[in-house]
């Protein structure tokens, strides 16, 4: 999942984002950048939430998901206005 950690990892290097997120934030928003580099990708099983529905980890978690979809989505269309495309960017990691 080589563009998705890249992702992940730079975002969260971030001072102004860094540690000021939970552990079950940021465990949402690095499943929802692999789920989303994975899919298509034969045998790829998508990852599902491991805390329990009306939990305030399981509320972190999907708050994460919803983060990480849209830095997926900004970073596809960076890399499109850039003359990018997602295969040139996955083939090079």
């Amino acid at each position: 999942m080589g563009k998705a950690i890249d992702l992940f990892e730079s975002v969260f290097a971030s001072a102004s984002v860094g540690d000021k997120r939970s552990r079950e934030f940021k465990e949402g928003v690095r499943a929802s950048l692999e789920n989303m580099e994975g899919l298509g990708k034969l045998g790829y099983r998508m990852r599902r939430c491991p805390y329990t529905a009306g939990t305030a980890s399981f509320d972190a978690w999907f708050a994460g998901v919803r983060e990480g979809k849209k830095m997926w989505y900004v970073r596809q269309a960076i890399d499109r206005r850039n003359g990018r495309n997602s295969a040139d960017v996955s083939a090079n990691n």
